[in-house]
Parts: structure tokens; C-alpha cells; sequence
């Protein structure tokens, strides 16, 4: 009995001792509610740069009452180093569980940390692969990543790994967003890209499933049906990242693509894209995410909170909302509320939620920042872009 009775008076100060020394790691005693499974599913978009705005600060009391999980960043968030410290800092320091700060900072025409603003500008994946070889791109990634990293930024919603198949295509060949129509050389690419970002503890997306390299139009603007021009080709870069253990998340783009004769779905609200082709054939059992669903292929058809149940039913993981033109705290509750509601309703839509919520939370877990490097300013020597070869 005394040696019981001394165990439970060590054992809470081993355990505060251990979780200090990261030994362990604190988690929750008690069970997830739907709401805390719901929240952990959104990714928020806003206006605005400081915690203090009005908009600002009451999206990050949605944070604090975990009824969101994470933000994305844009261009109108980011001023300077400093800045997007304070502003990332005010949302971790607010939410009680894991909380995913990500941005789209793919190089070339898509990033929103530049050189202007004090960043390291990195090029375009179709000028990195047309004139350095691999190991130097990781090495120019590692530098992006670097930025990242200590701008407080835990995920890198990038590589982009559709295969440049119309060149003409204004979302992806025409801008250079794309390494390659050879799915190996995507595949190379894409893999530095996701092994410099996780040396820094980076999480990386991959996109945009199934494949946006052959469409000629942009789901930004309205609905856009692959079908006809998509080719199962542009799986291989995917499976090449899946089965060689480097793909974190996945992003599921708005493009319709009809497979066994089904209805023609936007991919994010399609279980025959996300659980057929990209688990079942792919393999992938990791975090899908959807491309943001405020997009007009989505918006014109669907309410914000019917995208989020048919997304989540879909097998989709995690929700993201730009929110751009609302006040982002209301968004938020809308989302959450129907998500929650419909898996009250719905037991197997329950169980869906909970696996969504065990996938983003192990992700958000592991992937945590390890790199406090000071962010160099622009004006710090960029690594060599060799010549073309």
C-alpha cells in the first residue's frame, strides 16, 4: 500500500517532468466530441494581416473554441517576417488542440511570400526542372522551406504534380506550374520538393487529384469536365509518391470526372474519385484535403455547408474555405454547425467523421515545425539557377 501511495504522488510529476523534456507527448483525457472532430476538419482563409482586426480576432476565438483547425494564407495576409509571426503566433497560441497553419507556396507565379515582402522568391517548377537537376532543387526547396518554417507555416499546400499535358492550359501548363508531361520527372521533382519541406517539419500537399494537367479550363470560374481528355497517366506521379512513402496530404481538385458511368461530380464531392481512384487504386490512406471549396465549380451549386457534408461523405479530410469577401468567424460557425448536424444524423456519417479526424490530427502531430532559423531578407543571395542543359 505505501509503495502504491508513493507512485501516485510520483507519477504526476514524472509525467509533468517527461511532457517538458518532450519525452512524451500531452493529449486530451478525454473522448473527441463532434464538435472537436468537426473543427479539426476546417481550414480558414480571411483578409486582413493583424491579429487585432476585427474579422482577425474573431476567427481566432472560432480557433480557441476549436471550431476550426487550421488557416490558409494569402497574399493580402502577408506583409513582412515579423508579421506573419505575430499573425501565425496568435492563432497556435489560441487553439487548445493541433492547429494547421498552410499556404500555397509553390514557386514561380504561385507564392505569397516574396521577395518583396522580405521572403526568398523561389522559381517555377517548369524552370527548376528545365534547368537544374534534382539535388539542386532540393536545395532550393530546403531554403523555401526554410521561410516557412520560421515564418511559423506547418504546411506547404505544394507540389503541384499534374502532368503538363495541354500546354495551353491557363491554370497549370500556360503559368508553368507543372515539372513535365513525363510522370517520372514530375515524380523526381515532387519528391525533392516533399523531403526539403520535411527536413524543416513541413507538411506537403500534393495536386491536384486526379489530375488537372489536361483540362482547358479553370474551376476558379465555373465548372470544368475532364472526362474527355483525362487519362489514368496522370495517377503515376501520385502512386510513385504514395508508394514511395512521400506524400503527407493530397489535394482533391473541383474537376468533374465521370468513372464507371456515374454522375459527373466536382472530384472534392465524388466518392468515386476519392475513395475509389485515389484509396482504392492509388493506395493512399493518408490526409485528403479539398482544393478550396468557395471556388465558383462549387459555389454556384452547392451552399457552403452542403460542400462541407457532401466533401466529408465524398472521403474528403479536410475542408478548406477562403472565406475572401465574408467576415471568416460566421463562416466558420456555418460550416460547423452542418457538419456537426449531419453526423448527429447519420451514423455512418459519424464514423466518416471520425476517421477524418484521426487522419488530420495524426498529421497535424507529426508534422510539427523544427527549423527557428532567422528568415533571410531578400536581399540574401539566392542559390544558383543553372543554365538550361
Amino acid at each position: 500500500m505505501l509503495i502504491h501511495l508513493r507512485m501516485r504522488r510520483v507519477l504526476p510529476l514524472f509525467l509533468t517532468l517527461a511532457i517538458a523534456l518532450g519525452i512524451v507527448h500531452r493529449v486530451d483525457a478525454r473522448e473527441p466530441t463532434l464538435s472537436d472532430m468537426a473543427g479539426q476538419m476546417i481550414i480558414m482563409g480571411f483578409i486582413g494581416s493583424e491579429p487585432t482586426q476585427p474579422g482577425i480576432r474573431g476567427l481566432i476565438n472560432e480557433a480557441a473554441a476549436n471550431r476550426i483547425g487550421g488557416i490558409i494564407l494569402f497574399a493580402n495576409n502577408v506583409k513582412s517576417p515579423a508579421q506573419l509571426r505575430r499573425l501565425n503566433g496568435a492563432f497556435k497560441r489560441a487553439a487548445p488542440g493541433p492547429f494547421m497553419v498552410a499556404v500555397d507556396q509553390e514557386g514561380g507565379a504561385v507564392q505569397r511570400l516574396t521577395a518583396k515582402k522580405g521572403f526568398v522568391s523561389t522559381p517555377s517548377a517548369a524552370d527548376i526542372a528545365r534547368k537544374n537537376s534534382v539535388a539542386e532543387a532540393e536545395r532550393l526547396y530546403a531554403r523555401m522551406a526554410q521561410n516557412l518554417a520560421s515564418a511559423g507555416v506547418t504546411a506547404n499546400l505544394a507540389p503541384v504534380v499534374d502532368l503538363n499535358i495541354n500546354p495551353a492550359n491557363r491554370v497549370i501548363g500556360r503559368v508553368g506550374r507543372s515539372y513535365s508531361a513525363d510522370p517520372a520527372v514530375v515524380a523526381r521533382y515532387a519528391r525533392a520538393f516533399v523531403r526539403a519541406h520535411r527536413a524543416s517539419g513541413i507538411a506537403t500537399a500534393l495536386k491536384h487529384f486526379p489530375g488537372h494537367g489536361s483540362s482547358a479550363g479553370d474551376t476558379h470560374k465555373g465548372f470544368v469536365d475532364v472526362t474527355d481528355t483525362w487519362s489514368r497517366r496522370e495517377l503515376a506521379p501520385f502512386q510513385s509518391l504514395v508508394r514511395s512513402g512521400d506524400a503527407d496530404m493530397v489535394m482533391v481538385a473541383h474537376v468533374a470526372l465521370q468513372t464507371g458511368g456515374g454522375e459527373r461530380l466536382p472530384s472534392t464531392l465524388s466518392p468515386a474519385v476519392v475513395e475509389g481512384l485515389l484509396r482504392r487504386d492509388v493506395g493512399f490512406d493518408g490526409v485528403a484535403m479539398s482544393d478550396d471549396l468557395e471556388m465558383a465549380a462549387i459555389r454556384r451549386e452547392h451552399s457552403r455547408g452542403e460542400a462541407a457534408v457532401r466533401s466529408l461523405r465524398a472521403g474528403v479530410d479536410l475542408l478548406v474555405f477562403a472565406a475572401h469577401g465574408s467576415d471568416p468567424a460566421p463562416v466558420a460557425r456555418e460550416i460547423h454547425t452542418a457538419l456537426v448536424r449531419a453526423a448527429e444524423a447519420d451514423p455512418a456519417l459519424r464514423s466518416r467523421l471520425r476517421q477524418a479526424y484521426d487522419r488530420a490530427v495524426r498529421l497535424k502531430r507529426t508534422r510539427v515545425p523544427v527549423n527557428t532559423a532567422p528568415i533571410r531578407a531578400a536581399s540574401a543571395p539566392v542559390p544558383r539557377v543553372n543554365p538550361a542543359r
